[in-house]
């Protein structure tokens, strides 16, 4: 019975023992947990500090013009989270304050012309307790610093400082976000953006705005790409705003005209080789391209291709007037008009035409053949309505016989040489 007595007591020990190592863990284990929440907060502090500045950076660099003339004579301008959301420079969806309840506001002024410094301050939530906001700065990346309580008129990083009189008693979204007393400035997170003239970040952006004396930020360093819905099809709609785009099949430079189409800049078109090649489809109204079998140029009119000169069947339509030194043809001209000279017309094979041959000055040849017979005393120096004459005077026909006639005054008649109606 002793003995086992003795065993009960000394399992009652033991289990008292292991319930003051089991709380003395747990405290332990509290600690760390808490240490890790701790921890936890200030690395997403830090990491919403850091989104911020970045975005800060991003939108100083793109409307470095527009600060520039807000922030002159001295003037401070507050730039909101909310400024930068709508900017496209923070997600829709970023949150307005961190795990401190702390807001952040980039403060941008110009201490010299050009040049443009810019502070992103935390205020109002809860102060970051002294033993840690150190480290938060540290870790929210380049230009991280902080205010303490202790020094509440000092932004401090880890390489630079400065005092914040120049940023204080400007308001963001309604609250004055630094105004040198410990119990508002203290305890919350600074970074600083130091720009030299237009930028420190120059190298990373292509300025939409002129920058003066600066000209290398408009102008880009290497090919500019364009892809999605910057590659588009000419001819499609492309809204009123001027515009440039790729065309998406040829690779070619394309702009939004006044018509609110996608143009081709050019209206030269790649080469074909065949006239069946030319595109039937994706035209606009002037593209011209070459045939390269044909070396002769088509421009499309809206509906077709027409010749620019010479057409696939070797025709030439010019609906005015073709000025020419010389035409030399290896077969005939045929036109509905009239054909004039100021010099000669020659033919080797001769001449046939279907009404008047006139000559202004005189007409020669070896042969003067006349196809036409007439009746002596046939009437002839004829006024008509229109005012024209049928056969003027000294006009020549033949009889049935072969023997010359001429119009003669003053009876107006058809006679022979000798002047009667009998050869």
């Amino acid at each position: 019975m002793n003995t086992m007595r003795r065993q009960r007591g000394m399992t009652l020990v033991e289990v008292l023992a292991a319930l003051a190592i089991a709380s003395v863990l747990l405290v332990g284990l509290s600690s760390m947990i808490g240490d890790s929440i701790d921890e936890l907060k200030e690395q997403q502090t830090a990491l919403q500090q850091a989104q911020v500045v970045a975005a800060a950076s991003r939108y100083v660099a793109a409307n470095y013009s527009d600060l520039v003339a807000a922030t002159g004579g001295g003037a401070l301008t507050a730039v909101t989270v909310a400024q930068l959301k709508t900017a496209g420079f923070l997600p829709a969806g970023f949150a307005a304050t961190n795990p401190y309840g702390q807001s952040a506001c980039v403060l941008v002024r110009q201490p010299t012309p050009g040049r443009l410094d810019a502070l992103v301050a935390g205020y109002g939530g809860s102060a970051i307790p002294d033993r840690a906001i150190a480290a938060v700065a540290m870790m929210a990346g380049q230009g991280g610093g902080y205010v303490s309580a202790a020094q509440p008129g000092i932004a401090r990083g880890s390489s630079w400082e400065l005092v914040t009189t120049a940023y204080q008693g400007v308001a963001c979204a309604g609250t004055t976000v630094l105004n040198g007393a410990a119990a508002h400035d203290g305890g919350h997170l600074v970074s600083g953006l130091f720009y030299d003239g237009p930028g420190q970040l120059s190298t990373d952006f292509l300025y939409r705005d002129t920058v003066p004396g600066r000209p290398q930020l408009n102008q880009m360093n290497t090919a500019l790409g364009f892809a999605g819905a910057a590659l588009v099809t000419p001819g499609t709609a492309c809204g009123s705003a001027a515009a440039i785009a790729i065309d998406s099949a040829s690779r070619t430079v394309v702009t939004c005209g006044a018509d609110g189409l996608w143009q081709a800049a050019s209206t030269w078109k790649a080469p074909v080789t065949n006239f069946a090649d030319l595109p039937a489809t994706g035209n606009t109204a002037g593209d011209v391209r070459m045939v390269t079998a044909l070396n002769r140029g088509f421009t499309y009119s809206g509906s077709a291709w027409v010749a620019l000169a010479v057409d696939e069947n070797d025709n030439l339509h010019v609906p005015g007037t073709v000025y020419a030194d010389t035409v030399d043809t290896a077969t005939a001209i045929v036109t509905a008009g009239t054909i004039t000279a100021d010099k000669t017309i020659s033919s080797t094979n001769g001449g046939i035409a279907s009404n008047w041959v006139v000559g202004r000055n005189w007409m020669e040849g070896p042969t003067l053949y006349l196809n036409d017979a007439i009746a002596p005393g046939t009437p002839c120096n004829i006024l008509n309505p229109d005012g024209s004459t049928t056969y003027n005077i000294g006009s020549f026909k033949k009889d049935a016989n072969g023997f010359l006639l001429s119009c003669q005054p003053p009876d107006n008649v058809f006679k022979y040489s000798n002047g009667t109606l009998t050869p």
